[in-house]
This record gives structure tokens, C-alpha cells and sequence, in this order.
């Protein structure tokens, strides 16, 4: 951004010169309204070169009142970052067991270590075989990073991030009771405004899939993602392998409306008999028909269970 002295709307030598020698350096001019207003004339003699107007949306001039001199500026073409996906490296919990790690920690025969003098070699020894211990139940895994704003997030709420980290960075500088006052008004303002966007989001989106049943539990479960955290078992009643946990967990099932029944002993069978007939649905008969039709009308192309029937 430059003052020229150069009357770029009037045509004489000194504009051919200048625009020779724009040309020549490969330069633009952007500024193309009067910058310098007065009575007598209005000249455009403040002008803004760059070597590339793509980065450019749109020039403007504005009067300050400062002088007769207007300022210039540019507006710039905010670029949209091409995404790329980050990977990190860290362990993955997803099988760890407490309790085998544990065992397995205890289980270290440290003696080894006692035929070593160095100091060095003894500290590889032990980090080594710890860690070895450590890979086998949480093993390292390639992480993908989640790096997708959420749909509510705005430019307001990003705006007051920003007021928010100033804050604190101010308060962590500075400590004392003005600044921890405004560092505290920032974060609840921030929590606040979290409140609202993501109440308004949720709302709209309902509202917006009504009517729809896909629609609506798709974005059910992109509101409330479902938990794929797993629960294992290390032991059930003692049983340890996975044949006789499976077995215990059958017998329980299976033993659990027998166990449920012999809660009714001290209920008389009139008063018994009379809440089922009122409370319970009627129950027809299955016969060998009934079930051939059930089979006949599984499909075959669905995948099967532990059973080998398919669902």
C-alpha cells in the first residue's frame, strides 16, 4: 500500500510510465475509486499492488476524517484447509484386564537381574520386561484423531474460546481478584453459551426428522453415540475359562424363573390363580406346523448364530 502521487482515473505520461512498470514487475492495482477528496478534485493517487489478485475478494476506501486523504484496504479470500486426517500413536485398553495384568507382573522372575553389575544394563533389563508385560495387554494401536467440530459449534462460541483462553493466559500472568473475577465470567459465559447451542441443535434436528423414522434414529444416534466399550468377564463363580463361564451363565438363566416361582409358596393359589388370569395374555398351543413355518421363513442369507441358525 503505497501514495504514489499517480492519478490512476486521469490519463497522462506519468500513468503510462507507471503502468509500464507495473506490468513489467508483474504487479496489479486494486484501488480504481477517488482516495483524495476535495473541493476542487477527486484523484486516486493511494493504491494497493500485489503480485496476485486471486487472494482478493474486494478493495474499498473510507473516510476516517482525518484529512482529505481516504483510507484504502483489501478484503482477502479466506481459503478453506483441505482436511487431512491425523493419526496418533498410543496403547489401546480395549481388551486390558486388571486382574491378568497383575498375575502376569507377579509372575516376573526378577532374579535375573542379580547376575548384572551394571547400573545400565539392569535399568534396559527391567524397563524392557516390564514393558514387554505392559504391550501384551494394552498393545499399541494407531489412533485416528477426531478433529470435526460439532454441528452446533458457531463462530460466536468460537469467538468466545478465544475470550475465555485470553482470560485465563491473562489471569496466569497476572493473578489477583480482577482477573480471576473475569476469567471465571468467561468460562461460564462459554458454558452458557454451550448449554444453548447444543439444546437448540438437538431440538431442531428432531424437529426437522419428524415424520421420517430413518432420519429420526439416524440422528438420534448421532446426538448420543452409542458406547462400544465392551464388558468382559475375568471369572464367573470360579470359573475362569470361557466354556464353563458360558455354562454358569446358562444355568443362571435357565434356573432364574424357578427361583422367581419359589417366591410365590407363601401366596395363596386362589389369589395366585386369579392375578395371572387377569394379568397374563392368552397362550396357544405350538405345534410341529408352527414351527416348520417359523424355519421356513428364515432367511437363509442372514448370518448365523452359536446355534447355526441364521436370525
Amino acid at each position: 500500500m503505497v501514495d504514489m502521487n499517480v492519478d490512476y482515473r486521469k490519463r497522462s505520461p506519468a500513468l503510462t510510465e507507471y503502468k509500464s512498470f507495473l506490468s513489467t514487475n508483474l504487479l496489479s492495482q486494486l484501488i480504481h475509486t477517488p482516495t483524495r477528496v476535495t473541493n476542487t478534485c477527486q484523484t486516486t493517487i493511494d493504491h494497493i499492488l500485489t503480485n496476485n489478485t486471486d487472494f482478493y475478494q474486494t478493495s474499498f476506501t473510507c473516510d476516517p476524517g482525518l484529512g482529505d486523504h481516504q483510507m484504502v484496504g483489501v478484503a482477502r479470500k479466506r481459503k478453506k484447509l483441505k482436511h487431512t486426517t491425523s493419526y496418533f500413536r498410543g496403547r489401546s485398553y480395549r481388551n486390558f484386564e486388571e486382574l491378568k495384568f497383575y498375575l502376569d507382573m507377579a509372575n516376573i522372575d526378577w532374579t535375573f537381574l542379580d547376575n548384572y553389575d551394571d547400573v545400565n544394563t539392569v535399568t534396559e533389563l527391567f524397563t524392557n520386561t516390564m514393558l514387554g508385560v505392559i504391550d501384551n495387554h494394552a498393545p499399541y494401536k494407531r489412533i485416528k484423531c477426531r478433529s470435526d467440530q460439532p454441528k452446533w459449534v458457531n463462530s460466536d462460541f468460537l469467538s468466545l474460546i478465544d475470550e475465555k483462553n485470553h482470560r485465563c493466559n491473562v489471569y496466569n500472568r497476572r493473578p489477583n481478584q480482577i482477573n480471576a473475577a473475569r476469567r471465571r465470567e468467561a468460562i461460564e459465559k462459554v458454558k452458557q453459551m454451550k448449554r444453548y447451542l447444543k439444546r437448540t441443535y438437538i431440538e431442531d434436528s428432531l424437529n426437522n426428522s419428524k415424520g421420517d423414522q430413518k432420519k429420526l434414529w439416524r440422528t438420534i444416534k448421532n446426538i448420543w453415540p452409542l458406547d462400544s466399550k465392551r464388558t468382559t468377564f475375568s471369572s464367573i463363580n470360579g470359573h475362569e475359562d470361557e466354556q464353563s463361564m458360558a455354562n454358569e451363565l446358562n444355568l443362571h438363566f435357565s434356573t432364574v424363573g424357578s427361583k422367581l416361582a419359589a417366591t410365590f409358596d407363601n401366596i395363596p393359589d386362589q389369589q395366585l390363580t386369579i392375578h395371572l388370569r387377569e394379568n397374563l395374555p392368552q397362550l396357544t398351543e405350538i405345534g410341529i406346523d408352527d414351527v416348520w413355518k417359523a424355519l421356513c421363513s428364515l432367511s437363509p442369507s442372514k448370518a448365523t448364530g452359536l446355534d447355526g441358525i441364521p436370525a
